[in-house]
């Protein structure tokens, strides 16, 4: 599996965790959205009992003063229970939800650091990768430069001084020879070329 390949590799890896952030911040949403409800249920259910109360009260001051204690008691009684029994609630459902947006976060902050350290490890390895290949190729043409400059080295001691040119139609290589009969010139074919 080449550098690119894994590299992509994490990438989806990262889209997967993204994906997986996103779900759970649209459920945190949906859940403060229910709360939200739940609230304005339980103030409407105030209202309500507010009004609940009063018509009693109202009641029992109409009704004989020996039994408007017991009226109102009466009264109040499933009210307040309705009451506490709906503050525990939503008490409770508060510390659900801050527990969730704590834990979350603390996820998230995870998900996103092994995600960040995951991206940078892959363009350190894309890196890394493509230098060694440079290393490589770089050497290479070390090598070949220290052949060339070899072979410039030994035809410099052995035919510095020979005078090269082209000659004829084909544009062939020629050097300068001491001899009578030449090519054009003074000059001759190289054999091999």
């Amino acid at each position: 599996m080449d550098a690119q390949q894994q590299l992509i590799g994490l990438m989806t890896v990262a889209e997967e965790h993204h994906k997986a952030v996103q779900t759970a911040l649209d459920g945190l949403a949906a859940e403060r959205a229910v709360l939200a409800k739940e609230r304005a249920a339980l103030s409407q259910l105030t209202g309500s009992l507010q009004k609940g109360v009063t018509d009693a009260a109202i009641v029992a001051v109409h009704e004989s003063l020996a039994g408007a204690s017991t009226v109102l008691e009466s009264a109040t009684r499933p009210v307040v229970g309705s009451l506490s029994n709906a503050a525990r609630a939503t008490d409770e459902a508060t510390g659900k939800l801050t527990g969730a947006v704590s834990a979350f976060g603390w996820k998230w902050a995870l998900v996103a650091g092994g995600a960040t350290a995951g991206c940078i490890l892959a363009v350190l390895a894309v890196t890394w990768v493509t230098t060694a290949t440079m290393r490589d190729r770089a050497t290479t043409l070390s090598a070949e430069v220290a052949t060339l400059q070899a072979q410039a080295e030994d035809w410099e001691k052995r035919a510095g001084r020979a005078k090269l040119t082209t000659c004829g139609e084909k544009r062939r290589l020629c050097v300068q020879v001491d001899t009578r009969q030449s090519f054009e010139g003074g000059y001759y074919i190289i054999k091999g070329y």
